[in-house]
């Protein structure tokens, strides 16, 4: 659609987690400019998501300007991936060609667990009820079972500000046909399973999951557990993080972050 000279703000909303997103446009005269939109897996519904791109075609860069067709939500456009730096696994964990099939998205998922085996120093950092970081350590050991799980085992954890979460436990990460893309944990200090569902994301290289089933409790620092959402992703070849996020006073915050550096 065409438009005068000028700045402009389109914004997209949906009832989902992290449910919107917001773009600038600067419009100058004479140029076309072009905005894709996708709708990205979330909960309960999916969340939308600009992508810009510029006028050849290609994602637009730093300072290029973005988007004047202002179909804000639009999922039938395909989106352009970004490139995750360094991982075992290559273009498992994101590649620069197109944008895959879902099936290819979905093996570049299996494969990219891979990348979590080996021998791991832990560092964490959990929220506590009145705002603060507690942080621990540990030790933990990626291992394969099959070609489509890696299992996780935290051994040594300590943390001298919560010393209920010490002693360890483990992870599982997996994927199962017709289930999809699962984690399932139980630390010790709780001997409480928690389950996931989620998926990859192969455009950004990024594990997505959501807890499903049983109550929602609290973290062992006394924050509740409420929409909680778990992001896991390669930083490289020696390093992987694992975010969680969770509902706190109506708002999404991040409540933990486990960081794995290879020993």
């Amino acid at each position: 659609m065409p438009l005068a000279p000028g700045s402009y703000g389109f914004s997209v909303r949906a009832p989902s987690l992290d449910g919107q997103d917001f773009i600038t446009i600067t419009v100058e005269a004479g140029r076309t400019y072009q905005v894709e939109g996708e709708i990205l897996w979330g909960w309960p519904t999916g969340r939308p998501k600009f992508r810009p791109v510029s006028e050849s075609g290609g994602r637009a860069e730093a300072g290029i300007p973005s988007t004047a067709n202002p179909q804000t939500g639009s999922d039938q456009s395909q989106a352009s991936p970004s490139t995750p730096s360094g991982a075992l696994a290559g273009a498992a964990l994101g590649s620069a060609a197109s944008k895959p099939a879902a099936g290819a998205a979905v093996d570049r998922g299996r494969i990219g667990f891979r990348n979590f085996i080996g021998d791991w120093n832990l560092d964490m950092w959990s929220l506590a009820s009145d705002g603060s970081k507690l942080e621990g350590k540990g030790v933990a050991q990626g291992s394969a079972e099959g070609e489509s799980a890696t299992r996780i085992m935290i051994t040594e954890f300590r943390s001298a500000a919560f010393p209920t979460a010490t002693g360890g436990g483990q992870v599982l990460f997996s994927y199962e046909q017709g289930k999809g893309f699962l984690l399932v944990s139980n630390f010790r200090y709780s001997d409480e399973v928690l389950r996931f569902t989620g998926q990859y994301q192969a455009d950004t290289g990024k594990y997505v999951f959501y807890l499903f089933g049983g109550p929602g409790g609290q973290f062992a620092t006394g924050v509740a557990r409420s929409s909680v959402r778990v992001e896991v992703r390669s930083l490289d070849t020696a390093s992987w993080i694992a975010d969680i996020f969770s509902s706190v006073d109506g708002r999404t915050t991040q409540v933990q972050s486990y960081r794995f550096t290879r020993q």
